[in-house]
């Protein structure tokens, strides 16, 4: 249950968590925030890959409306916690690059399959 939150994550929803309340959260209550943590970390990662036109992409650039549907698309996975391995290693290839560039902490984004 717990041994499968990553560290990162963890450390986060625990901070977010004591900052809200003023008691002992529940296990409950500490699983939920590190869905939320994670979630929000996925979709600042797909926020960041429209602003790069990731979601332009295919055989010829894609209208804006296909462009967002696709992402609409990516963000309910993320919610819904389905998300396809060809997407989960394009986010890796932003969140790596992200790393070159901020020189910080590298995260891994574990399969949910």
């Amino acid at each position: 249950m717990l041994q499968d939150i990553e560290p990162e994550v963890f450390k986060k929803a625990i901070i977010e968590l004591c900052k809200e309340r003023s008691y002992m959260p529940t296990i409950h209550d500490i699983l939920d925030k590190t869905k939320t943590v994670k979630n929000n970390y996925y979709l600042s990662i797909l926020e960041q890959m429209k602003k790069d036109g990731y979601f332009k992409l295919g055989v010829v650039p894609l209208s804006p409306e296909q462009e967002e549907r696709n992402y609409d698309k990516s963000i309910r996975w993320i919610e819904r916690g389905i998300i396809p391995g060809f997407l989960l290693e394009d986010m890796q290839k932003y969140i790596n690059h992200s790393k070159r560039i901020n020189s910080k902490k590298h995260y891994q984004i574990e399969n949910n399959r």
